[in-house]
């Protein structure tokens, strides 16, 4: 981060780079402030899904900061820096790099190849709520590059009597073989710990599907610790991005998909 730092000589313009947790804490924030203020800002259409309400804002706004993180270009750049560049493995990359640099515009706006969806909701104790991102038909059958992201993000109890805090468990197994994609990035164990479970998948394997088949996401909540007395509040952010080759708007596809299942249930 570039802040303003004493000039030679008295100069009043100069600056330096400074790292560490306090800057990254203090760019989180303001990424997050961003991001609440856009959700607040959401009007619903009619025809479509309704957003969350407020009082999963917050919860979203945590799902989708890390939702934005990807390890991008660094993963290279750091093989190549640690031992002349030994093959470093995910596990020990995590560690290091966490989820990643974010990049904000990843979750703010959309493009014709890529489609960002979100929910949300309360679970209690050996609950499953299942999700539903419908299948892009302009995917089937076709050797493409693809990405799907999945974050989950939840405020959980604390029990402070315990080693592991947490008192509410909730994940999801990613949907790989009906997309034809596998794990990429954070390591599996690593990206279960704590209060979020963030999951990147690429793959560019042919993949048969019916026309309105979508991927299941099943959120499952689990005791960690001690009893919940009150329902868990979550969010849930699942991106699918497709390489431009796909001449496509998978947007669009997606969305009219969405609209036809919600009409189908309102009658």
């Amino acid at each position: 981060m570039r802040v303003a730092a004493p000039g030679r000589g008295g100069a009043l313009n100069g600056t330096t780079y400074l790292h560490g947790t306090s800057n990254a804490t203090a760019m989180a924030t303001r990424t997050a402030d961003h991001i609440f203020n856009i959700l607040e800002a959401l009007q619903a259409v009619d025809g479509e899904p309704p957003f969350a309400s407020a009082e999963y804002h917050p919860v979203l706004t945590k799902a989708l900061l890390v939702h934005a993180a990807t390890w991008g270009p660094m993963r290279d750049g750091l093989t190549r820096a640690i031992d002349g560049g030994q093959d470093l493995t995910r596990r020990a990359i995590s560690q290091l790099l966490g989820y990643g640099a974010v990049d904000l515009e990843r979750v703010i706006s959309a493009t014709t190849t890529r489609v960002l969806l979100l929910g949300a909701g309360s679970i209690t104790a050996d609950q499953r709520h299942t999700f539903e991102l419908p299948l892009p038909g302009s995917l089937a059958a076709t050797t493409d590059w693809r990405r799907l992201t999945i974050t989950l993000a939840w405020l959980s109890p604390v029990n402070t009597a315990t080693r592991r805090h947490r008192m509410a468990r909730l994940s999801f197994e990613p949907p790989r073989q009906p997309l034809g994609v596998d794990r990429l990035e954070a390591e599996a164990r690593v990206s279960r710990n704590g209060t979020v479970q963030h999951e990147i998948l690429e793959g560019q394997r042919a993949v048969a599907f019916a026309a309105g088949d979508a991927l299941e996401i099943n959120v499952d909540c689990r005791v960690d610790a001690g009893r919940l007395a009150a329902p868990v509040r979550y969010g849930l952010a699942a991106t699918l991005e497709v390489a431009p080759t796909i001449r496509v708007d998978i947007h669009q596809e997606v969305r009219q998909q969405l609209q036809v299942r919600l009409r189908t249930r309102t009658r």
